[in-house]
């Protein structure tokens, strides 16, 4: 692992920053402000972002998402989509599939996420199952997620995401964009053995 930091808070709230190592191939060191890539960690704050639609009225949890969606999921014979509720996709239970998120080599090159998901990579995001009769880890579910805050707040997520989670925790340095050299202070990532990954970004 070429470099990493490490946050740790104490029972009082105090919080204190380590780190080691470099972000870059070039050897510039990783500093308290150096910015990583955390994946699906982002699901946390999706999953908050959602429940703060359901606190502002927009959507119900129990209410079925499909109603408010101008995109068709096909529902395979597995019942009729009242099932997929924002309740089921927060908690991977709405019966999709997991599903790794689709690789692109720079943004411009990516559907619209309703294309994206309707199949335009070649597989169209399906019911898998009955909803709520098993737990499946679902990466589209979130995505399904995006589009319903998009469609039922009329703000784009990355924004609404912004306004209602990230700074009002204060993290102001935080984001959701997918490019990771448009983001200052960003760090390179790296497979295993500390190579560093080619620059690619993910659909969903």
């Amino acid at each position: 692992m070429p470099g990493t930091a490490m946050g740790i808070i104490d029972a009082e709230g105090a919080v204190s920053v380590d780190t080691a190592g470099v972000a870059n191939p070039a050897g510039r060191p990783v500093t308290a402000d150096s910015r990583f890539q955390v994946a699906s960690l982002t699901k946390v704050i999706t999953a908050w972002a959602a429940l703060k639609m359901v606190a502002d009225g927009l959507i119900d949890l129990d209410e079925p998402v499909l109603s408010h969606l101008d995109w068709e999921l096909p529902l395979n014979g597995h019942n009729h989509g009242k099932g997929v509720t924002l309740r089921a996709l927060l908690s991977h239970t709405a019966g999709l599939p997991r599903a790794a998120s689709p690789q692109f080599p720079d943004e411009a090159s990516i559907p619209p996420l309703a294309e994206l998901l309707g199949g335009s990579d070649g597989v169209p995001l399906g019911l898998e199952a009955v909803p709520g009769s098993v737990f499946r880890y679902s990466n589209p579910g979130y995505a399904l997620i995006e589009l319903l805050i998009k469609s039922a707040t009329g703000t784009d997520f990355a924004e609404w995401t912004r306004t209602t989670v990230l700074e009002p925790l204060g993290m102001n340095t935080s984001c959701f964009d997918r490019t990771a050299s448009a983001v200052p202070g960003a760090v390179t990532p790296h497979r295993h053995l500390g190579h560093p990954l080619p620059e690619i970004v993910y659909g969903y």
